[in-house]
């Protein structure tokens, strides 16, 4: 008789466990990672500007110096962007971005691509749309653009009448996400070096020095870091083209997140805390009624590929990550499953 009670009371406490799993996912170690939240798509609710992440600066110096080279760049990066971005091209491009050793995985890379939101823009156009997003966040916190908003000549404005021409070479970092991706088929090109020094970076933190100091011409950086430099130069850098826009995306362990009013109460970890993607986060959670460290908590994380391993080790169940790390912790939390 005991053994019959002490066996219902291991069965009950079971089935307890098992129900408060299943009705509780945040409690389930199991819970299915799932992108909940587009954060582009919640930027569009809130603001009539466009979302612009990231962008190509060149040193002020150089442009003037070399005119015709930073002409023949341009021509040279909106010709990969293009063809990159074409889905004719999705099996060939990905396989440019292994090569050039953005991604390890051409079918990573091809999932990735339609997410990134790669997108060409210069001159005026990119003018209006980059100074836009710029006055959201410096109205929001002016900090986040470095103090004060960038004059005109922030925008670069090619020369009247230049010729493009490779006639100097070019010192590029670019960073290892969507500006590396758009530039795949331009590394893939640069065979002998002789036109583009190309060198890939995981952080824009590890950029911005060498820019200052003269050491590299041209940068891949987020939006708001280039406005930083900028003020932070007098002026030294212009933006040459913005290439990046929306690529944030709030990942989950469970199924509780299916709007911005679910994060109340929450920890989102993130990397990127000082850059466009903590500001973005911020003003969506307080243009929902969210105040950050008080209704929600971010936690920062030293970098993309941490926080991948983090949200996949199930140490962080709310991430927030750009493409194309999202792909990666998407694909990797799939094999593992079927392990």
């Amino acid at each position: 008789m005991k053994k019959i009670i002490t066996l219902l009371l291991i069965a009950t406490f079971t089935l307890f466990a098992f129900s408060a799993c299943r009705d509780n996912p945040e409690q389930n170690d199991d819970a299915t990672p799932r992108i909940a939240l587009d954060l582009t798509e919640e930027w569009n609710k809130i603001s009539d500007t466009e979302l612009v992440q990231g962008c190509i600066v060149v040193r002020r110096a150089f442009a003037e110096e070399h005119p015709e080279a930073v002409a023949k760049f341009l021509e040279n990066y909106e010709a990969s962007i293009n063809y990159i971005t074409d889905e004719s091209n999705s099996e060939s491009a990905a396989q440019m971005i292994v090569s050039a050793k953005i991604l390890p995985n051409a079918n990573i890379a091809k999932s990735a691509l339609p997410r990134c939101n790669i997108e060409f823009k210069k001159g005026v156009e990119m003018k209006n749309t980059l100074s836009a997003f710029l006055s959201v966040l410096h109205d929001y916190d002016p900090t986040a653009v470095g103090g004060s908003m960038p004059a005109d000549n922030f925008y670069y404005e090619a020369p009247v009448g230049i010729t493009p021409a490779d006639d100097a070479k070019i010192r590029i970092a670019v960073l290892s996400g969507p500006t590396g991706i758009g530039m795949a088929k331009l590394i893939n090109d640069n065979t002998d070096g002789s036109n583009y020094e190309i060198t890939l970076y995981s952080d824009p933190s590890s950029v911005l020095p060498l820019l200052i100091k003269g050491e590299i011409d041209v940068a891949a950086l987020p939006t708001n870091a280039a406005a930083t430099v900028y003020n932070k130069t007098q002026g030294n850098v212009e933006v040459l083209a913005t290439n990046t826009l929306g690529v944030l995306y709030l990942l989950e362990r469970g199924n509780t997140i299916n709007a911005v009013a679910d994060l109340r109460g929450k920890t989102i970890s993130m990397s990127g805390v000082g850059s466009t993607p903590e500001y973005i986060l911020r003003y969506i959670l307080e243009e929902n009624g969210l105040v950050p460290g008080k209704d929600v908590t971010i936690e920062g994380v030293a970098d993309h590929d941490t926080l991948v391993t983090k949200y996949l080790h199930n140490e962080s169940r709310i991430a927030v990550l750009p493409e194309p790390k999202v792909t990666v912790a998407m694909t990797k939390a799939a094999s593992a499953a079927t392990k």
